[in-house]
């Protein structure tokens, strides 16, 4: 069957978004690698090196255009899961949908949480007597950031489909 050239802009879109997902994953972690090492090598010139309170920021940040580029490709999917004139493109879609990769979102959440916790870990370490005070009030936000953007992503990756679905409702006129 041939493709229309709307289809054939999806199919570009998609793989395009895939790219710059997995571009956004590299920095992701050459951005937090290098600001962990500089956070330590600084240590030694400073008490604590303030560098290392951005780390999981910085992650989540990341973790923003790394979720949105795969919402735009699950939006891409769903909607040739139920537009397409493709029988097995549709079928194809419908079946990846219903078979989820759980351990992406996971892992992004993991990865922003270990570092979390490794630059905590440095801070209090490195510190004479570290401000817990302070830690707490640093990580209690970052936690919130990393959980929120992981819940916030499964919540809208969910309605994806169900959205794409009313695509096809019928539609009344007045």
């Amino acid at each position: 069957m041939e493709e229309t050239e709307f289809v054939k802009h999806l199919h570009e879109e998609k793989l395009k978004a895939q790219e710059t997902r997995a571009m956004y994953t590299e920095k992701k972690l050459a951005y937090v690698t290098a600001l962990l090492g500089v956070g330590t090598v600084s240590l030694a010139a400073f008490e604590v090196s303030a560098i290392l309170y951005v780390v999981p920021f910085v992650a989540a940040a990341f973790d923003l255009y790394i979720l949105s580029e795969d919402y735009s490709i699950k939006r891409i999917g769903a909607y040739l899961g139920i537009r397409s004139k493709d029988d097995m493109e549709r079928e194809w879609e419908k079946w990846v949908h219903d078979n989820r990769d759980p351990f992406a979102p996971t892992a992004m959440l993991i990865l922003s949480l270990l570092l979390l916790v490794g630059a905590g870990m440095i801070i209090w370490i490195a510190s004479d007597g570290p401000n817990v005070g302070l830690l707490i009030g640093w990580a209690i936000p970052a936690l919130f950031v990393n959980f929120g953007l992981y819940f916030l992503y499964k919540g809208l990756r969910n309605q994806v489909r169900e959205r794409a679905k009313s695509l096809n409702a019928p539609t009344t006129t007045k």
